[in-house]
């Protein structure tokens, strides 16, 4: 069951609520962003844009990534399969 479909229950408390919303935002963006990526990579094969360096901070997406991974492990038990 999806982080939306428990949103969607009417017991559930404002503060999971809140928290679920903010993994639904990150998760979204975090897609947003690897797509993004995608078509970059297609553009730069493709000749039309040079690769630009830019910072991104490694330590946020880790801890975005395991923050994911552990509301995934207590929903659905001790593994992560899908």
């Amino acid at each position: 069951m999806g982080l939306l479909t428990y949103c969607r229950r009417r017991g559930l408390d404002s503060k999971t609520r809140d928290e679920y919303i903010g993994t639904i935002e990150r998760c979204s963006n975090q897609l947003l962003h690897l797509i993004d990526d995608i078509i970059d990579v297609a553009k730069i094969e493709a000749g039309e844009i040079k690769i630009k360096k830019s910072p991104i901070s490694l330590v946020q997406l880790v801890r975005d990534t395991a923050t994911t991974m552990e509301k995934y492990k207590a929903d659905k038990g001790t593994g992560l399969s899908c």
